[in-house]
C-alpha cells in the first residue's frame, strides 16, 4: 500500500490507495469490508445479541472495539430507505459496551448527535475507546459511527460494570428489585 496524495487539510491515516481491485475505497471502506479478525480479544459482555441488527466485531482490544453493521431493509422507516436512528445508536451502544467488555456492562446515560442520515444497504463502522474510568464502575467512552468518510453519529457513552447482572435481586445498591420497579439505571454514578 502507498499513501494517496491528498490536499493538506485531509487526514492522513484515512487515505491509502491499494493497487488492484478496491483501490477506489478509502482505508476505512476497506477495513469496514473485512471480516471479523480471528485474533482479537474475545467478548466477555453481550454475547447473545443479534449480530444482524447490532453488528459485528471487527476488533477488541484494551479499552476499545470496532463494529461492523450493514443497514438491512427491516431498518427501514420508510419507502426511501431512511433507517431508523435507534438501529445506529444500537451499534454504538454495541461498540461501547465492548470496549468496556465487562460481563456485566451497562448503559447508564449517552449524549449522542446525529449527524448524517443512514440508508439501506449501507455499511457502518463504529470506533468506540474508553476515555476515563477504569479503576472504578463508572467509564466514559467515545464513540463515532461511520459511513466511509461521513461521520453519521458522535456520542459519549456512560457505562457501568456491575458485580453481578442488573437482572438479579441486589445487583444495584439498596433493596432487592421490586416488582414494577424500573430496571436498568445503575443506582449512582459513583465510581
Amino acid at each position: 500500500m502507498m499513501p494517496d496524495r491528498r490536499p493538506a487539510h485531509k487526514p492522513r491515516r484515512l487515505y491509502w490507495r491499494a493497487k488492484g481491485a478496491g483501490s477506489h475505497l478509502n482505508r476505512t471502506d476497506r477495513l469496514a469490508r473485512t471480516p471479523p479478525v480471528a485474533r482479537m480479544t474475545p467478548p466477555r459482555t453481550h454475547l447473545a445479541i443479534d449480530a444482524r441488527l447490532c453488528g459485528e466485531p471487527l476488533e477488541i482490544g484494551d479499552g476499545s472495539a470496532r463494529v461492523v453493521l450493514t443497514a438491512l431493509p427491516e431498518m427501514a422507516v420508510d419507502a426511501a430507505g431512511l433507517v431508523h436512528g435507534g438501529f445506529v445508536f444500537g451499534l454504538a451502544d454495541y461498540a461501547a459496551m465492548l470496549a468496556v467488555n465487562e460481563p456485566n456492562v451497562v448503559l447508564g446515560s449517552a449524549e449522542v448527535r446525529f449527524l448524517a442520515p443512514v440508508t439501506v444497504g449501507e455499511r457502518l463502522l463504529a470506533a468506540a475507546r474508553v476515555v476515563a474510568g477504569g479503576g472504578g464502575r463508572k467509564r466514559r467512552v467515545s464513540v463515532e459511527v461511520r459511513r466511509g468518510e461521513t461521520a453519521v453519529l458522535a456520542g459519549d457513552f456512560t457505562c457501568f460494570a456491575l458485580d453481578r447482572h442488573v437482572l438479579d435481586p441486589g445487583a444495584r445498591r439498596g433493596a432487592p428489585a421490586a416488582e414494577g420497579e424500573r430496571r436498568g439505571a445503575p443506582a449512582s454514578d459513583e465510581t
